[in-house]
């Protein structure tokens, strides 16, 4: 049991490397950037959306300021402003009004505000060091008289990440247990729907409001839907409302954002629709106000989304890592390509559905990093572990095949098994008759020359039927047909290399002849059956070779051809699978032979050649 989990854990020793490369990393936040841009492309796929008409905006623009001087602007210009927007719905203002001014001007504007009914004003957090390696948090709330005045009050402070883009929106502050400080668009959308401040709480990590329910992330935060670049909301000129140059009914029952956005006043910041190239795709940056009008649009609408728990990505994670491993180590590298292809594929339509229909956002990043990984890393170690067995099969079977046999055994999809198998094939045995009298008296230089010139001959044929050369036995020869490469005609194969072998010794003699040096004769026997066949022997000496009593059976068969006075003998096994016979021969039955070791007779027969046909006398 140790062995074999000790095997499997090498067989996936690369997958899980790879692996861990990408998991760990992940569980340390190192692909953040990467699901940021993943979760930012979701947006731009979808493509910029209409957010209606309910929510406008009036910008403090370079047409307004070239008009109406720098900013800020005296609190009659803000009074008069006002004046134009009683029809609207809500006006909130995304300026501080945080320092007094002359007496009349701050009651004035305060009337203004009262007037309208209405009026939301801005607040700011400033965070200043303590000298004891903290921040103090303190807020710039309006003056009194105007914080009086108006409907409510949020903090505008921007929840941005690396490179001023915006995703989130703070929702709130907790000043006490028991109280909240909203932000900006919280603000707005109480003051729009009459929410009073007690009616807010939060429970299991959702911001009540009234009937909305609020995801919230970490730091108070929820992630924003946005609708497009900057200029996606209906945006009116500050000078063009203040002058009446705005139909009424444009403003009318709106709610009315006011703040900068003049690239002067640097209040711009990206969204998702605009971390690309801005000026090929016509995304606009977007200011301040317009991000404020996509979080009370998100109020309004309930589309906040929320980002799936750390659990749930890696559980994903490690699914998604199991299967490109089994995949990658069950089939061959294109069939796992596709199998990965497809599971990457279906992985990111999931995490693009869910993102759109259920607002629910799934990493995608990680996923698809160690699906690359593990399938690259598993494939390369694959590719040169098959490298690595077809060497060790070319360097094995190279001794016993032809060249041609060892290549169609590597273009198996699963090379040949080299553990012991048992599987129906052919055996051929040879020998030379008188072989050992031959070799008395004669120098052992010429007797090795005479086996080799015998064996390069017979081994050739062994090779060009199909066959397997087991091993040589002395002046014997064993050899087999159908193993490790199956043959369909096996007996009819052993049979042709048997005969052609006979031939090949005949014309060996006429060399040897006419050399002036003795000839030779030799004996066949081929059996088929089952036999074992693989690599047998011990760790440090293994040889791929059959076993059996067909074996046996097989070098018998040959023995007996000196008590029938053949050449050639062959078992009723290797009749009974003939297809075909060697061209020019026919088979001759020598009867039940009794075989010694065995109980029963042996069906026996012998190849003769076919009779010539008679050739007519001419006259």
């Amino acid at each position: 049991m140790f062995i074999m989990k000790s095997l499997s854990l090498k067989k996936h020793l690369v997958g899980l490397i790879m692996g861990l490369l990408i998991l760990i990393p992940s569980l340390l936040g190192w692909w953040e950037n990467a699901e940021l841009n993943i979760y930012d492309h979701w947006f731009t796929l979808h493509g910029s959306q209409d957010p209606g008409q309910e929510i406008v905006l009036v910008g403090m623009d370079e047409k307004s300021i070239s008009q109406l001087g720098p900013l800020p602007w005296g609190r009659d210009v803000h009074v008069r402003f006002l004046q134009q927007l009683q029809s609207s719905r809500l006006v909130a203002f995304d300026i501080l009004f945080d320092t007094n001014r002359e007496k009349d001007s701050d009651q004035a504007l305060a009337a203004a505000i009262k007037e309208q009914g209405h009026v939301v004003l801005s607040s700011m957090f400033t965070y200043e060091p303590n000298g004891e390696g903290s921040y103090l948090v303190r807020i710039k709330p309006p003056i009194d008289i105007l914080a009086r005045a108006c409907s409510g009050v949020g903090f505008i402070n921007m929840a941005a990440d690396k490179g001023n883009t915006v995703r989130k929106t703070a929702l709130f502050y907790p000043q006490t247990k028991e109280k909240i400080y909203p932000s900006f668009s919280l603000a707005v959308l109480m003051a729009a729907q009459g929410i009073r401040p007690e009616q807010l709480s939060l429970r299991e990590g959702q911001l009540i409001v009234g009937d909305l329910k609020v995801p919230v992330e970490n730091r108070n935060q929820a992630y924003l839907n946005f609708w497009g670049p900057g200029q996606t909301f209906p945006t009116y000129s500050y000078i063009d409302v203040l002058n009446g140059q705005v139909p009424a009914r444009e403003l009318k029952d709106k709610i009315v954002l006011v703040g900068p956005t003049s690239p002067a006043e640097k209040d711009y910041f990206d969204n998702p629709y605009t971390r690309g190239n801005m000026l090929l795709a016509q995304a606009l940056p977007v200011p301040g106000v317009e991000i404020h009008a996509s979080a009370v649009k998100s109020f309004l609408t309930g589309s906040f989304f929320r980002r799936a728990p750390g659990y749930l990505n890696i559980i994903i994670l490690l699914a998604v890592w199991v299967l490109v491993m089994e995949s990658s180590r069950s089939h061959s590298p294109w069939k796992a390509f596709i199998l990965t292809a497809t599971l990457a594929l279906g992985l990111s339509l999931l995490a693009y559905s869910t993102w759109l229909k259920g607002h629910y956002w799934l990493n995608l990043a990680s996923p698809l990093l160690i699906i690359a990984a593990t399938y690259t890393g598993n494939t390369v170690e694959s590719i040169v572990r098959t490298n690595l067995e077809k060497r060790r099969i070319r360097n094995t079977f190279s001794r016993y095949v032809s060249p041609a046999v060892v290549d169609s055994l590597l273009q198996q999809e699963n090379p040949v098994e080299l553990g012991g198998l048992s599987q129906e094939i052919s055996i051929l045995f040879s020998d030379i008759r008188g072989f050992t009298a031959y070799s008395e008296g004669r120098p052992a230089q010429e007797v090795v020359a005479r086996l080799n010139e015998y064996f390069t001959a017979m081994t050739e044929i062994v090779f060009r039927y199909g066959g397997t050369l087991d091993k040589y036995l002395g002046d014997g020869l064993l050899a087999y047909f159908g193993a490790p490469v199956q043959l369909p005609d096996h007996s009819g194969q052993a049979l042709a290399a048997a005969v052609e072998m006979l031939d090949t010794v005949e014309r060996l003699n006429q060399d040897w002849e006419d050399r002036g040096e003795a000839k030779m004769k030799i004996g066949l026997g081929v059996h088929s059956g089952t036999v074992v066949v693989g690599n047998i022997g011990s760790p440090k000496r293994l040889e791929y070779t059959i076993i059996g009593e067909n074996v046996n059976l097989a070098s018998r068969l040959e023995g007996l051809n000196k008590d029938l006075n053949k050449s050639l003998v062959f078992s009723g096994e290797t009749y009974a699978l003939l297809q075909k016979l060697p061209a020019g021969w026919t088979t001759k039955y020598l009867g039940d032979v009794p075989v010694r070791g065995l109980k029963h007779n042996v069906k026996l027969y012998t190849l003769e050649p076919e009779p010539k046909p008679e050739t007519p006398d001419v006259y």
